[in-house]
Parts: C-alpha cells; structure tokens; sequence
C-alpha cells in the first residue's frame, strides 16, 4: 500500500497585493504630479491657513488615484471575461464604439479646448505651488468613467446578440442576470469616479479661494460640473436599460405565460410573476429600481458636500 500523497500547498493569489501597491504608488505621485514634485507640500505648518485646504484637496486626489487603480483591475477583469464568453467580441466592442463615438468626439473637444486655452478656472498656480497638470490628472479620471460606460455597451450589445440564440430558458435568464448586473456595476464605476472628482473640485475651491479671494471660485461650478456628470451618466444608461427591460418583459411572457381566463390560478400566476419581475429587475419600486439613478445621481449630490468643505473658512 502506497503512502499518501502530501497534499498541495494552498495558492495564493498575488493581485490583491498588486492592487494594494499600485493605489498607494499612484496615490502619492498623482498628488505630487498635480503640484509640481514638491514634497514640501505634506509638511505640517502652524499659523497656516491656505496648506491645509491644499492638503485636503491633495488627499482627495490621492483617494482618487486609488480608486482609479482598483476600478481600471476589476474593468480589464470584466472586459477579459467578455472577450472570452461573448460570442464575436469584437463585433461588440466596434458596436459599443461607433454608439459612443459622437459623444466621445465631444468630450475630446471639450478637454482639449480647455487644456491649450488656458482657463482661469482652475487657475495654474495655487500658493506657491504650480498645478497646470491638474487638466492632465482629470483627464485620467475622464477615460476611467468612459471606459466603464463604454464596456456597459459591449455588454448590451452582447446581450442584444444572445438574446436570440437557441439557449434553453434556464441559461437564458442566468446570462441575462449576469450581464445585466455587470451593467449595474460599470455605471456605478463611472457615478463614484465622477462623484469622487466633483469632491475633489469642492476641495480645490475651497483651497482657491483661501488662496485668490472668497468669491474667485463660485460654489456653483462645481455643482454644475456633477449635474453634466450625472446628466451623461442618466443619458448613457437609457439606452441599455431599455435593452435589458424590453428583453426582460419577453423572457417573464415566455416563463409565466398569458394570464389565466380562471379566478383559481390568478393568485399562482401573479406570485410567478412577482417573482420573475423582481428576479430581472423589472420591478419600478423598491430599492432594486432605485439603485441605477442613484448611482448615476452620485455626481450631482457629492457636489452638495462643497457647503461641508467650505463651512469652515
């Protein structure tokens, strides 16, 4: 009789340790990125009025890098698992292209427009300190956002495409239910993004007006900045909300059938349904329906917290 094995030593995955690193790296060289290398920045001064505003918009951004770290590993994670389960990927990435394409002419516009004609908003110096890269650092933001938007239309298209195929009405619903929560978790990527950046520009008025005078930066950019947010975020997800509903309505028709002529099924019938509506997401009540506004809403209300970051002068 032969002796046993040894079994195998556990695997440990790597990437959360990598995450981990990249966010603190990219965290600390974007806030000395956006203020010209200069570490004196982090240094505690008494008597100070304008660093510690600037050290608070700092560690915004540093808050920002991070999360743009750890949303662009879980986006590359989806986007592989799409090319490697989605029939014809590249078809559906050409299709989420050409849909955005007009919208994304436009925001390259406007941000080239506004980095080589210089704005004095933001202005290029704070202090002592020069942020002219600060366009450039928002600008990393702005593609994070926009690659998760983009990647909730390779999933619609990838949906719109399966929906047909000969699948059993077991596998159709489990594709359909994974794919639609992808969607609901690419457009709460780009609503924190954003919403973290529209705090990020609370803080920076808050530090700007310390520095250049206290009506120089006026509290209402900055909430207009998260309404065109979460105005394109509400735009974005119409069309793949309609998408998934329209399909949804036709897989609950073919699960439950017509409604029975008979008093005596009704009630069988209508929990079935209940139960499939709420199963797909088709309910328009409850904290199911709410979830997509609210996160595509998260820009707009952070830019509320601009009378939090300015309460005390």
């Amino acid at each position: 009789m032969s002796a046993p094995e040894d079994p195998k030593p556990p695997s440990f995955s790597l990437m959360p340790l990598f995450i981990l690193i990249g966010a603190l790296v990219a965290g600390m060289g974007a806030s000395l990125f956006v203020t010209g290398w200069r570490l004196r920045v982090f240094r505690v001064v008494a008597n100070e009025s304008l660093l510690p505003k600037i050290q608070l918009w700092l560690t915004i951004i540093m808050a920002q890098s991070a999360l743009w770290v750890v949303c662009s590993f879980y986006l590359a994670a989806t986007f592989r698992r799409l090319k490697t389960t989605a029939v014809s990927p590249l078809r559906h990435m050409r299709a989420a292209s050409l849909t955005l394409l007009p919208t994304g002419i436009v925001l390259i516009f406007l941000g080239a427009k506004q980095y080589f004609l210089t704005a004095p908003l933001p202005p290029a110096t704070l202090g002592e300190y020069t942020i002219s890269n600060l366009p450039i650092f928002g600008g990393i933001g702005m593609l994070v956002a926009g690659w998760a938007v983009w990647q909730m239309y390779m999933v619609r298209s990838v949906w719109d495409s399966e929906f047909d195929l000969p699948w059993d009405d077991g596998q159709k619903i489990m594709r359909y239910v994974q794919l639609r929560e992808d969607a609901l978790r690419l457009l709460f990527i780009a609503g924190i993004v954003l919403a973290l950046g529209t705090v990020a520009g609370a803080a920076l008025r808050n530090a700007v007006n310390a520095d250049r005078g206290p009506n120089y930066f006026p509290e209402e950019y900055v909430i207009i900045y998260g309404a065109l947010y979460s105005l394109l975020l509400l735009i974005a997800y119409v069309p793949v909300y309609a998408t998934f509903f329209a399909t949804g309505v036709k897989l609950r028709e073919t699960l439950c059938g017509e409604r029975p002529a008979s008093a005596a099924g009704f009630k069988q019938w209508k929990e079935a349904r209940d139960a499939v509506n709420e199963a797909l997401g088709l309910t328009l009540s409850g904290a199911a329906a709410l979830g997509p506004p609210l996160a595509a809403l998260l820009p707009v209300f952070s830019g509320w917290a601009v009378s939090l970051l300015s309460a005390k002068k």
